[in-house]
């Protein structure tokens, strides 16, 4: 799928099962607005080769919208880039531990990340943390506190106070 394919799909889904249930919000023009959200929807779906699974996340995206919507009034960008992320992440298929009896390294990370747990300076390596983000769901505002911790590192602080584990 192309992206103006992406944003055709996108708009129709706005059009067809967004804006029944919401109203435009005041002091702000109505076009724009759903531009916003049609730009911060198709920019925060991963990369999908057909219309079938597309509509699927975005079906899952309006569920998760109107589930956590506070008001009648269409919601801000930020709720619909949350609600992809969360309903992207839910259709991850997670998979049982390597034949070897061993866990997943980017599974183990990825649980202590989210549990702001200390994690190997390895990770925050110019090749391993594209990496790392690229097969979790992490995030860089979840990776920010380890970069910066790793920053503070170089100049000398100690590992463990910076939340940073350097693996023996």
């Amino acid at each position: 799928m192309n992206f103006d394919q992406r944003m055709n799909a996108v708009k129709q889904w706005l059009r067809d099962d967004i804006l029944p249930r919401f109203t435009a919000p005041t002091n702000i023009d109505k076009v724009t607005a759903l531009q916003d959200v049609a730009d911060a929807v198709n920019s925060n779906i991963p990369k999908i080769e057909n219309m079938q699974q597309f509509q699927s996340h975005l079906d899952n995206v309006g569920r998760k919208v109107i589930q956590n919507a506070r008001s009648r009034t269409l919601p801000v960008p930020k709720d619909f880039i949350d609600a992809c992320r969360e309903a992207t992440k839910s259709r991850t298929v997670v998979s049982g531990p390597p034949k070897s009896g061993r866990s997943c390294p980017y599974a183990i990370t990825e649980r202590r990340v989210k549990a702001r747990e200390p994690i190997a300076d390895t990770w925050l390596s110019d090749i391993q943390l594209p990496d790392l983000l690229a097969k979790t769901n992490l995030t860089m505002e979840d990776m920010q506190p380890y970069i910066v911790a790793h920053k503070h590192n170089k100049e000398g602080d100690n590992d463990e106070q910076n939340g940073v584990y350097r693996g023996e």
